[in-house]
């Protein structure tokens, strides 16, 4: 499921282009793409229209990059 960042991307737009989009702050953009905050869901319908999608087909959280390895008391 691809990211806001990714489809913001395949748009063509900047952070602040997008927030232009969906009347919110470029900081508000920011944050979104790093996963310390979740779009509420009215920006999750702006952003939906705006990429061409379904609300359910963007991730909105921070993507996983790898596993994290277990600690030392956990194994």
């Amino acid at each position: 499921m691809p990211t806001i960042q990714e489809l913001r991307a395949r748009k063509g737009l900047t952070q602040r282009g997008l927030a232009d989009c969906v009347g919110v702050h470029a900081n508000t953009v920011a944050r979104w793409e790093r996963g310390e905050v979740s779009p509420d869901s009215r920006s999750r319908r702006l952003l939906a229209f705006v990429f061409g999608v379904g609300a359910d087909d963007i991730e909105y959280g921070k993507p996983d990059s790898s596993p994290a390895e277990p600690r030392e008391e956990d194994r």
